[in-house]
């Protein structure tokens, strides 16, 4: 987009801890929006940021697991009513880039939902797991007048009104080796065990022993997860060792 800036009707928000080669690939999409404000875990304050163009701005705060809290803490430092959230590892295609450029968005709306395709071991994840991510899309444009975020981990943006759909995509380029994915699957098994644990213990246990690979079953046969191949197997099989994760850190109450 080569700092065309034209678009004053967007911000974007980005939430960064420590991740300073996946940001700079973010922000080169993101030339095209006038308002950027990167929202930093005031915990790693210190990490390293890339330099940083007009237009962007960084305030801290502390995350304290609670993604959604950080999402309304960022849309409220936004300029505009309509914001755009994206994450440091995900970035817009050249495709989606053309179209926010020229957006004025539907004032009817509460947001609109964008596909999102994972880019994991070099290659596009479209089934499984993420396939209604990459086909349905997933709210991150949003009026930040008519809705609020919800959730702990695995936040959702619920709207006070209807939701459009946009066409083009946000790539993600999540745990691109297994040592990183077993660090976010421990990390964020951990946050969604609390949300859990006041769950009769009965039940918890009940789904220890049963959704774990009743999710596998779904995500990798049902959902076609083997057309994704070796990346697909290990992706379905990651994501049900993540729930079996949150059953068990929530029983034992160790997180």
């Amino acid at each position: 987009m080569e700092g065309k800036l034209q678009n004053h009707m967007i911000s974007t928000v980005i939430l960064y801890k420590n991740e300073r080669k996946s940001l700079e690939r973010c922000l080169k999409s993101l030339e095209w929006c006038s308002d950027v404000v990167i929202v930093q875990d005031a915990q790693n304050a210190q990490s390293d940021l890339p330099e940083l163009r007009p237009g962007i701005s960084v305030v801290r705060r502390l995350l304290q697991d609670n993604f959604s809290a950080q999402r309304m803490f960022g849309m409220q430092q936004a300029k505009n009513d309509w914001v755009l959230f994206i994450d440091a590892d995900e970035e817009l295609s050249p495709e989606l880039c053309k179209v926010l450029d020229a957006l004025v968005p539907d004032i009817k709306l509460a947001g609109y939902a964008i596909p999102r395709i994972d880019i994991f071991w070099g290659q596009k994840l479209l089934c499984g797991e993420v396939e209604s991510a990459a086909k349905q899309g997933i709210v991150r444009l949003v009026h930040k007048q008519k809705g609020v975020w919800e959730g702990v981990v695995h936040e959702r943006f619920k709207p006070n009104g209807a939701i459009g759909r946009l066409h083009q995509v946000i790539f993600h380029y999540p745990h691109q080796n297994i040592s990183e994915f077993m660090k976010d699957v421990n990390y964020y098994s951990s946050l969604r065990a609390k949300e859990v644990a006041n769950r009769p213990v009965w039940q918890l246990f009940a789904e220890l022993l049963l959704y774990p690979p009743s999710k596998f079953f779904y995500t990798y046969f049902v959902r076609l997860g083997f057309l994704d191949g070796a990346a697909g197997f290990v992706y379905s099989f990651m994501m049900s060792f993540h729930s079996f994760l949150v059953r068990a850190k929530a029983l034992t109450k160790t997180w």
